[in-house]
């Protein structure tokens, strides 16, 4: 719903928008003349996209330790993606772009690039931590061959893991994004249209993500309950 407010307020034609999503007529008109901040819209958009990468980190994080309690350094890579808040924020990019040119410390094109180094990193970085946990919760399915039911289960969580985080990764390739530029030498913000692939994906994206979390919520409940078991069979 953020990204479609978004739209509505760049006054992209209803035409080109309704390539990507299904959106009623009078719903566009509504988004369109709605008195909401594009701003906080921007920062609605990026905190949703962090969340969801924080979100499935930690979240595979805690199915591979099961009930032990993960490293502390297991939590650290989640200060970037505060850092990221931050710094993708519109009105921090402006005051540092302000600070800069007061200072005459960066000049107009090296500002730019700067910012475009970090969120090449950034994607990159948002990338692996979906990537690199997913790659153990693998190996932990991999290795539990004695556990046939478990891994049942681990298998199931694998799949909706993978279609969500697949997805999102398809449809969300350019979030978080700070979405604005400056004209030189100002200080007024010029607002940019995301970088999205004209498909099918947006129309089934909110039921696909629906569906994967169902399957990842069953099979976390139903693993947690067998490991019950098991530990208790075990130590008796």
């Amino acid at each position: 719903m953020g990204l479609l407010q978004y739209l509505a307020k760049l006054n992209l034609s209803y035409v080109i928008v309704k390539y990507f999503f299904y959106v009623p007529f009078g719903l566009w008109n509504d988004l369109v003349y709605s008195e909401v901040n594009i701003i906080n819209v921007i920062r609605f958009i990026n905190i949703g996209t962090l969340l969801f990468v924080a979100c499935m980190y930690l979240y595979m994080i805690y199915f591979i330790y099961g009930y032990r309690k993960p490293r502390l350094a297991s939590y650290i890579p989640c200060i970037l993606l505060v850092i990221q808040l931050i710094l993708y924020d519109p009105e921090i990019y402006r005051e540092l772009y302000k600070i800069t040119l007061s200072l005459n410390i960066l000049g107009y094109d090296a500002f730019n690039s700067l910012y475009k180094s970090f969120y090449s990193f950034t994607k990159v970085y948002n990338l692996l931590m979906l990537i690199i946990p997913l790659i153990f919760l693998i190996m932990e399915f991999l290795r539990r061959k004695n556990l046939p039911i478990i891994r049942e289960y681990y298998f199931f969580n694998l799949v909706g893991l993978l279609c969500i985080i697949t997805f999102h990764l398809i449809t969300f390739s350019w979030a978080p994004a700070i979405l604005v530029s400056i004209y030189q030498r100002t200080t007024y913000l010029i607002y940019e249209q995301p970088k999205m692939i004209p498909s099918y994906i947006y129309y089934i994206y909110p039921y696909l993500s629906v569906f994967c979390f169902t399957i990842m919520l069953f099979a976390t409940l139903k693993y947690k309950s067998l490991k019950k078991v098991y530990s208790s069979e075990h130590h008796s």
